[in-house]
């Protein structure tokens, strides 16, 4: 099944251009229904994606006072306060600077008591089906091809749950811990399914070391070694990379954006 592979010179531009599409996907959910619901990434990736939502909105180009706010996954055990929590960054990156409505919010909670996180994620999952679905996800993609901290291995009808944080994964989220002992080697994360079924999503990915795994996601074999690869399923997917991401495609599948 082919996708919309679109690529850009830099993040920056891939970015700007990722801003104004979900412009128009979340007016378009809006006028049908009155509302959209979105699922956001944390991570380097989104980074300058929520800094251009942010300028949209100051410009009085977007609002997001309809728009229904979900998450991809969160760090476990971690507290919201926590400067690494995916809470504190969202929040931080994007929630601090627009007019999302605080009932509208609704993120994955890393300090939830043990013996309720089951409870808690699937009452998550009750919510976005209650509310239809989800409208747009957007997706980064991990080095080993994680998409939230659905690592590899994942299974296709996966579900928001608790999982185990690869060595991989771990060994990068680390970096930012001033220790590993202090590093979470959990994490909470919708899944596979539920991903598979928004309406739409976007899957972003910048830089050289994005490339090996891109090609994977892309044009190897589905399999759950590669959980991006699942994406393959899904009716609507478009690709935002750049140049450096995308170096290791196919070139003459590709459209080429300036």
């Amino acid at each position: 099944m082919m996708h919309k592979i679109n690529i850009y010179e830099d993040s920056i531009q891939g970015s700007k251009s990722l801003a104004n599409l979900l412009v128009e996907e979340i007016n378009f959910n809006i006028n049908k229904k009155g509302y959209c619901t979105i699922n956001l990434p944390t991570g380097n990736s989104p980074i300058n994606l929520y800094k251009e939502l942010s300028d949209l909105y100051d410009q009085k180009i977007i609002n997001f006072k309809k728009v229904v706010l979900f998450n991809l996954d969160e760090l476990y055990p971690i507290t919201k306060k926590n400067k690494e929590s995916y809470y504190y960054y969202l929040h931080h990156h994007l929630l601090e600077k627009t007019d999302f409505d605080k009932k509208n919010i609704y993120l994955l909670d890393g300090n939830v008591k043990e013996e309720k996180l089951d409870s808690f994620c699937n009452a998550y999952e009750k919510r976005i089906e209650n509310l239809g679905g989800i409208d747009i996800q957007i997706l980064g993609i991990g080095r080993n091809g994680h998409i939230g901290f659905n690592e590899p291995g994942s299974e296709i009808n996966s579900i928001t749950r608790k999982v185990k944080i690869s060595n991989h994964s771990f060994k990068i989220i680390s970096k930012t811990f001033n220790s590993s002992e202090e590093t979470p080697r959990e994490a909470i994360t919708i899944g596979i399914k539920t991903i598979l079924a928004a309406s739409k999503i976007f899957l972003i990915a910048w830089g050289e070391k994005k490339s090996s795994i891109i090609k994977k996601a892309i044009e190897q074999k589905v399999n759950s070694n590669c959980p991006a690869s699942y994406l393959r399923k899904h009716q609507n997917v478009e690709y935002i990379l750049d140049v450096k991401s995308s170096s290791k495609l196919n070139l003459n599948r590709i459209r080429k954006k300036s």
